[in-house]
């Protein structure tokens, strides 16, 4: 009887890789994607499996022909890193050795990596809503937030809570 209540139900996906079943989500850590291994990922389902919109949608994210990539680069720099350069250069900053210098956003994943995906990471029943979460090198003390709605930035979050 307890081990029905223990043994959580686990899959090897093709695109999620090892997913476990925790409550109304999988969860599992083996992501590939935006060139960064072992990524974190949440997507909606039941016990039949991970919800196949989301799975998609997730899929589409990280299609390597898919300009997101970029496009995510250019939102990191331009949104985040150089307000923190200018904060830097004004000497807000206690430790300025710890900012990188950053010349363009073709640089930004040098000095950022992908840590985590989220399908429908505000529980509305939107599968294809997808949260990005990126650690970078200029903000040790937050990962940043990319939603994207349908592979359309619309959202960005200097702080995301991890899961």
């Amino acid at each position: 009887m307890f081990s029905k209540l223990f043994n959580k139900p686990k899959i090897s996906h093709p695109i999620l890789g090892e997913i476990v079943l925790k409550r109304n989500h999988w969860d599992g850590t083996q992501l590939k994607i935006f060139g960064s291994d072992s990524v974190r990922v949440r997507v909606p389902g039941n016990a039949d499996g991970p919800s196949n919109e989301a799975v998609a949608a997730i899929e589409r994210v990280g299609d390597p022909s898919c300009s997101l990539m970029q496009e995510c680069a250019k939102k990191l720099y331009d949104e985040h890193y150089i307000n923190g350069r200018q904060a830097a250069d004004a000497g807000e900053f206690d430790d300025m050795e710890e900012y990188p210098d950053i010349a363009s956003s073709e640089q930004i994943w040098d000095f950022a990596k992908v840590v985590s995906v989220v399908a429908d990471p505000y529980s509305t029943g939107e599968v294809t809503q997808i949260q990005i979460g990126v650690a970078a090198a200029w903000d040790v003390d937050h990962d940043l937030g990319i939603i994207l709605q349908d592979g359309t930035i619309t959202e960005f979050n200097g702080s995301i809570p991890p899961f």
